[in-house]
């Protein structure tokens, strides 16, 4: 059997990277990795699973607008998400790839 019959959402993620490496010339993929220490400096230990959600949501958002432009694809890290909390982490994760550009494809 083809790649295509056994598993067609790669093989429609592949046409629509291909598409998209194409239509900006550029292999540049963003790794959404919102570390603990660059959303809060201080540290989140005292900071409640709503905020921490609020602050990378903000900072994964910010990133993606100034990346889109040249982003070939976006690749969030679900492991950072997943320590905001277990719920709302992956709650986080969903809002943020919904701030995705729909041309552009997401690896997760």
């Amino acid at each position: 059997s083809s790649s295509e019959e056994t598993c067609p959402s790669m093989n429609g993620f592949f046409n629509k990277l291909e598409t998209r490496i194409k239509s900006i010339d550029s292999l540049l993929c963003v790794g959404l990795d919102p570390h603990a220490r660059e959303v809060f400096p201080n540290g989140w230990d005292d900071v409640s699973e709503q905020t921490r959600s609020d602050e990378v949501f903000r900072f994964c958002k910010t990133l993606i607008d100034a990346t889109a432009p040249h982003a070939a694809c976006f690749k969030p890290n679900a492991a950072f998400f997943e320590a905001i909390g277990s719920k709302l982490g992956m709650a986080t994760l969903k809002r943020v790839i919904g701030e995705i550009p729909p041309e552009i494809p997401v690896l997760l």
